[in-house]
C-alpha cells in the first residue's frame, strides 16, 4: 500500500465518525420529529456498514512497506481503531439526546394552555 492509498483510507476512516457527528448535529437542531431520528439511525447503520467496507478493503491491500512514513501509519492504525467506534458512540449519544429532546418538545405541545 502506497501512502497515497494510506491517505485515501485515512481521510474514509476519519470522514466516517465526522459524517456522523454533523448530520446529527444538524438533524438535532433543525428536525422535529420522531421519524428524523429513524432516518438518522439509518444513517449511522449505513455509516457503520461503510466503515466496515473500507476495512474489508483495506485488508485485501498488501502490507505496508517499511520505506512508508511512521508518522502516517500510526495515525492510519488509529484512525482504523477508532473509527468504527466513533461512529456508534457518536451516533448513539445524538440519538439519545435528539430522541430525548424531540419527546420534551412534544410533551410540552401537547400540555394543555400551551399556545403555540
Amino acid at each position: 500500500m502506497n501512502s497515497m492509498e494510506l491517505i485515501w483510507f485515512i481521510a474514509g476512516f476519519v470522514a466516517l465518525p465526522i459524517g456522523v457527528l454533523v448530520v446529527g448535529l444538524l438533524v438535532l437542531r433543525r428536525e422535529p420529529d420522531m421519524q428524523a431520528w429513524t432516518r438518522y439511525l439509518w444513517m449511522v447503520g449505513l455509516a457503520v456498514i461503510a466503515s466496515v467496507a473500507l476495512m474489508t478493503m483495506q485488508g485485501r491491500l498488501d502490507a505496508p512497506s517499511s520505506a512508508e512514513s511512521t508518522n502516517l501509519e500510526v495515525f492510519y492504525s488509529l484512525s482504523l481503531v477508532l473509527s468504527l467506534p466513533g461512529i456508534v458512540i457518536i451516533g448513539g449519544f445524538w440519538a439519545l439526546i435528539g430522541r430525548a429532546a424531540t419527546l420534551e418538545r412534544q410533551t410540552r405541545a401537547d400540555l394543555p394552555g400551551n399556545t403555540q
